[in-house]
Formats: C-alpha cells, sequence, structure tokens
C-alpha cells in the first residue's frame, strides 16, 4: 500500500505499467465501476471518443457490464486490460486481457477482489511479457523487502 497515492497510480506503478504515452495515450479517466444500487452508469460513448486510459475502482461485479457498454459504445474489442487485484499489496495479482474476454465477466479468473481494471493502458516496454489471454502475471515488482525495492529503482532508466 502506498498511503497518499490513488489506487489506479500506485497499480500502474507496481506493474510498471504506463498510464499515458505521448502521441496516442494523453489522458486517464478514474471512474467507479459500483454504484448503491448496482452498477455505474457512466456516458460509455464519451469514454470511448475521449481515447483515455480508464481506471474503473470496484470492477469486479461490473467487469461483463463495463465491457459490454464500452463495446457497445463502438470500442475496439482487442482493447488491452489489466486486472490487478490487491494492488500494490504483497498478494497482489494482476490479469491480463482484452475488451472482448472482460464482457463475459471475471469468473473464469479466480478475481474476488478488491480490484482494479485498468482499460486502454499503452503496452509497457518494461513490463513482464504476458499473452492477454487471461494469463496470470507474478510478483510484478520486488516484495522481499525496501533494499530490494531500492536496488531495482537504481536500474530504472
Amino acid at each position: 500500500m502506498v498511503p497518499g497515492i490513488t489506487a489506479a497510480l500506485g497499480c500502474a506503478a507496481s506493474l510498471r505499467q504506463p498510464l499515458t504515452q505521448r502521441g496516442s495515450h494523453r489522458a486517464i479517466t478514474l471512474l467507479t465501476g459500483a454504484s448503491e444500487d448496482g452498477t455505474a452508469e457512466h456516458d460509455w460513448d464519451a469514454l470511448v471518443r475521449s481515447g483515455a486510459t480508464l481506471a474503473v475502482y470496484m470492477g469486479v461485479r461490473a467487469a461483463g457490464h463495463v465491457g459490454r457498454s464500452l463495446l457497445a459504445a463502438g470500442a475496439d474489442a482487442a482493447t488491452p486490460v489489466t486486472v490487478v487485484e490487491n494492488g500494490t499489496l504483497e498478494e497482489e495479482l494482476s490479469v491480463d486481457t482484452n475488451l472482448a474476454a472482460l464482457a463475459s465477466g471475471l469468473r473464469d479468473y479466480g478475481i474476488e477482489g478488491p480490484a482494479l481494471l485498468l482499460i486502454g493502458a499503452p503496452e509497457a516496454a518494461t513490463r513482464p511479457e504476458a499473452p492477454r489471454d487471461g494469463s496470470r502475471l507474478s510478483e510484478p515488482f520486488p516484495t522481499d523487502s525496501d533494499a530490494a525495492h531500492a536496488a531495482w529503482l537504481k536500474v530504472l532508466p
């Protein structure tokens, strides 16, 4: 956990996942997947038109609804999605998939939450390679000690 940092930024940093990229991904939108009476409704058309990376909080139960809504608004089915469960914690788990698979929900991935959905983020050159088919990435960031974190950070350009 990183005090004072929103989960979207903490999860992205932990995964070494950029959220913006000059020339293609110029914005990020933070939104909730849940509301008091179920799934949150958003202007899905505007979100798709914006081209922004989407960070959906409380997205586990709403994953299917979010995926179907974005597809209905014209989003590309191959849009990359990263689901981050228990982000920035020792038991962090991430699953890479795509919008078409997200539309059918997360039950096949064993994700129970809390989890964040990162939708449409640019590809990360330094991130461990994993197919976007639900394969799991393990230990995306050193977790054994502060010294390991410091040593790892020193190698960043």
